[in-house]
């Protein structure tokens, strides 16, 4: 993608993207077996400058301190639309076990939500509207907010609940 904000599509065999500091902000959808799409950061940033945050079923990774962005869209879909690895200009390398601990919080809208949790710990914050929220086992924080919202926890992990204002349900499975 070089400079610039691009827009960068991965079809469904083996693909590298390369990704500098200064790059911008890049859109990244992506096909086919995850496992074989590796995203390659440039010299100058380290795993330790790369975040992530959840924006619908978009994965963002924030890089560095300058604002670029990589924005792989459907991330949270399911395993074709994911890139499979990272490796950085020292050696350390991500696969999607990483990716996901990086993205450990989600927030809604005003409208309804569906907010779905992964395996691990992480933060759900539904908002205004009538909201789903489902935790997936691990150690997670469920806050509804305003409107009637749905809490679906499973007996794997912990769940801590505040459901706002509003009639709101809890289901427990397990």
């Amino acid at each position: 993608g070089g400079t610039g904000d691009d827009q960068i599509r991965l079809g469904y065999y083996g693909a590298t993207l390369h990704f500098n500091l200064g790059d911008g902000h890049d859109r990244v959808s992506s096909t086919g077996n995850s496992g074989s799409k590796t995203l390659v950061f440039g010299a100058g940033i380290s795993a330790a400058d790369v975040n992530a945050t959840r924006d619908g079923n978009d994965m963002v990774l924030h890089v560095g301190s300058g604002g670029d962005t990589i924005t792989i869209t459907n991330w949270f879909l399911e395993d074709r639309y994911r890139i499979g690895q990272a490796t950085f200009a020292d050696g350390t390398k991500w696969d999607q076990n990483n990716f996901r601990r990086l993205a450990t919080s989600l927030s809604g809208t005003v409208g309804n939500d569906v907010l779905n949790g992964w395996e691990g710990d992480e933060t759900l914050t539904g908002g205004d509207g009538d909201d789903t929220l489902t935790g997936n086992g691990g150690s997670d924080q469920l806050y509804g907010g305003a409107g009637d919202d749905t809490f679906r926890v499973n007996n794997s992990g912990t769940a801590t609940i505040d459901g706002g204002d509003g009639n709101d349900t809890i289901t427990a499975e397990s």
